[in-house]
């Protein structure tokens, strides 16, 4: 029995016809999102792609519907409720005042409508345990809500429309999501 597992475990890679394909491959690597063999000349794989280190922000220019403040009540480390929003000028860089963007669909039986959805929040400080943290429910917040989701999984189940071609029906400026 010991021996059987003793086979199992060991990994034997087979060894390749010509001693350069060996040189080549100790030396080289597949990237299969280009499907394109490089050779390392440095450690780290350089960075490819034409975004060059800028985010996009795809969220911008859709004009929000709603807007929303979401506070703290409590610390999530020590649940006092002696907590303060820090002031401008004394926050952290991490904690600045911070936004982020939901979108939702509303369907009625008369129509579907987007919902753009922005949700604002400060930084707070506990006065008790010193620590600065942003609200739970704020870090927990996804991009996008249930109706859109929903919808989403209604067109790819049932219409059995595939994610490229859902993706692209957002992609057009006349029906942009």
């Amino acid at each position: 029995m010991a021996q059987l597992d003793k086979l199992a475990r060991t990994v034997t890679w087979s060894k390749f016809v010509h001693a350069d394909f060996e040189f080549v491959n100790k030396r080289a690597y597949f990237d299969y999102q280009q499907r394109h063999v490089f050779v390392r000349t440095k450690t780290a794989r350089r960075k490819r792609g034409d975004n060059k280190g800028r985010r996009r922000w795809q969220n911008r220019d859709l004009r929000v519907t709603h807007r929303m403040e979401i506070t703290a009540t409590r610390c999530p480390v020590c649940d006092s409720k002696r907590i303060v929003p820090l002031d401008s000028k004394r926050r952290p860089k991490g904690l600045q005042r911070r936004r982020k963007r939901a979108i939702d669909l509303v369907i009625t039986p008369g129509a579907i409508r987007r919902k753009v959805i922005e949700f604002r929040t400060v930084a707070y400080r506990c006065q008790c345990c010193e620590r600065c943290f942003t609200p739970e429910r704020y870090d927990r917040l996804t991009r996008y809500f249930h109706g859109l989701m929903s919808w989403f999984a209604y067109q790819h189940i049932t219409h059995r429309l595939g994610v490229r071609s859902l993706a692209a029906l957002f992609m057009r400026p006349s029906a942009s999501v």
